[in-house]
């Protein structure tokens, strides 16, 4: 999900409840480093920061906390444009609505110095374009896709240079390059490729 304006979208909970926005607010994932470090689960906590995620046909009118919050969006704070006035968010009906997408069971560091960390995603954490979400084709269950995931993150070293590589070492997976990626996966049976 892309915000065009992190530093407004994205908050502290503490901030947004001191904002009376919190109705309108879910966790999310805000740092591709939450997932490098999140040793194959990425949970909600209180530290967690959330994301002002309004649905379109909110009347903002009727809330009074919410509507004092995106008015300070609709007027230039210090800086040289409002929020509401950036490409992105010029560009969307109503400007601060991020859209409905759908939480994946599975999240993806796609860019660091190191392959790629697979993490479950159980509480359903909205993420932000620092990640990719994994969606499987059939359903599973939560033991399936933590048998998946760690398959994942065992065989990540054979992922290493299927991304972009830049200068550095840097490494960068594009959604199509994420797809494409070769996973042998069945479940108590785990081989993998590479």
């Amino acid at each position: 999900m892309v915000t065009g304006a992190n530093n407004f979208f994205v908050l502290p909970r503490e901030r947004a409840r001191i904002l009376g926005v919190m109705p309108w607010c879910v966790p999310v994932i805000s740092d591709g480093k939450e997932i490098l470090r999140s040793d194959g689960i990425i949970c909600d906590g209180p530290e967690r920061k959330v994301l002002l995620r309004v649905p379109r046909n909110t009347d903002r009118t009727k809330h009074p906390s919410l509507d004092a919050y995106l008015s300070l969006g609709e007027n230039p704070q210090g800086g040289p444009q409002a929020v509401a006035a950036r490409y992105i968010p010029s560009h969307r009906r109503p400007w601060w609505y991020l859209g409905n997408h759908e939480s994946p069971p599975i999240v993806v560091s796609y860019m660091a110095r190191q392959p790629p960390v697979f993490a479950l995603n159980p509480d359903g954490l909205a993420i932000l374009n620092i990640a990719h979400g994994l969606y499987p084709k059939r359903t599973m269950d939560p033991a399936e896709l933590s048998d998946l995931v760690q398959h994942l993150n065992l065989h990540r070293e054979s992922f290493r240079g299927l991304g972009r590589t830049y200068q550095g070492g840097l490494e960068k997976f594009e959604p199509r390059e994420m797809e494409a990626l070769p996973i042998d996966f069945a479940r108590g049976k785990e081989t993998a490729n590479g």
